[in-house]
């Protein structure tokens, strides 16, 4: 039994990826923004315009340890600064394993300029010209919280698979 927590900046992979580990490893998938979706009945976007990011992270954190609660075993996507509040990381690498997914910002904003940023509330107004340094800002003050993460995974897309099913099998 795992519970599995995918940490990273926004738009590094860890719904794509979780989704197909879930599948891969036959255990349930959670991602808690779309948890949070559910719970409020309002966007992300709207509960930061409406709440605060203050209600915001405090609602993220309940959530993710009702969850990790809950459930003996699942794969989730927490999202980009679910780590760096209310001592979650601290909590997530008590509950099971956590996993960061290293993806540089240039190749971040690749991503998510095919995809859009309308559903990232923090993204969302910044320039396209300013989204690489911006991301590099969040990075630098995120990092000491997903340098915690047990397993540290900075390769190529069609690599991670592979790779961490071998080590979240050491667990």
């Amino acid at each position: 039994m795992h519970r599995i927590y995918l940490t990273g900046l926004p738009g590094c992979g860890k719904s794509y990826l979780g989704r197909n580990l879930s599948k891969k490893l036959h255990l349930q998938f959670f991602d808690l923004d779309d948890v949070i979706v559910e719970s409020e009945k309002i966007s992300i976007n709207e509960i930061f315009a409406q709440k605060g990011e203050k209600y915001f992270r405090e609602l993220e954190s309940r959530l993710l340890k009702e969850l990790s609660n809950s459930h003996s075993s699942f794969i989730m996507a927490t999202g980009g600064g679910a780590p760096c509040f209310h001592d979650n990381m601290a909590y997530m690498n008590t509950k099971g394993i956590t996993i960061f997914l290293d993806v540089s910002p240039p190749e971040i904003v690749k991503r998510l300029s095919e995809k859009g940023l309308s559903k990232r509330p923090l993204l969302k107004d910044v320039g396209p010209e300013n989204l690489v340094k911006e991301l590099e800002i969040k990075l630098q003050r995120r990092l000491p919280y997903y340098s915690q993460a047990k397993i540290h995974v900075n390769k190529a897309p069609d690599y991670i698979m592979e790779h961490l099913i071998s080590e979240i099998g050491k667990y």
